[in-house]
């Protein structure tokens, strides 16, 4: 699991080798971008329908039950990484181990164009906005693994 604040989030996650992620369903329409989620095979979430939320719950369940890698935003949302929000329980629901991964972007200009988060200028305009840049570091770094403890696998909140 890691924060998600860039349009640029997925190199890091075609570095980690392009795990299972959960998607909006939209997120698929979105021209290049809905192309990279498609390679990954996701787990599409309306957010509007409790119904899809249910079963992206038990699809991250049956992926987790057969080890295969599932990379999750935890905050659900884009966020400008200056604070964490609260976090949805799907990662934490099969009572598998978890290792969190930080996204750090280093710019050398100190004008932070990488982060998007849905107000100011749009997916592309930030892409853009970051490939005119002469250089943006993306440093990607693995946390400890946290295993769950039993009460915390009967008990994910």
């Amino acid at each position: 699991m890691m924060p998600h604040s860039s349009c640029l989030d997925f190199v890091a996650v075609a570095l980690l080798g392009l795990p299972s992620c959960v998607a909006r369903h939209q997120s698929v329409n979105a021209w290049l971008v809905g192309k990279l989620i498609c390679l990954m095979q996701p787990i599409l979430v309306n957010r509007e329908q409790q119904e899809s939320r249910q079963q992206t719950a038990l699809a991250i369940k049956s992926k987790a039950e057969k080890n295969e890698q599932i990379l999750l935003f935890p905050e659900g949302t884009c966020t400008n990484r200056e604070m964490i929000i609260r976090f949805r329980l799907g990662a934490f629901l099969p009572g598998k181990p978890v290792q969190a991964i930080y996204l750090k972007y280093n710019y050398y200009d100190n004008i932070d164009n990488v982060t998007w988060t849905w107000e100011g200028a749009s997916a592309g305009g930030t892409l853009l906005l970051t490939l005119m840049k002469w250089k943006t570091d993306l440093k990607i770094i693995r946390l400890p693994i946290y295993e769950p403890g039993e009460s915390e696998k009967q008990n994910p909140m």
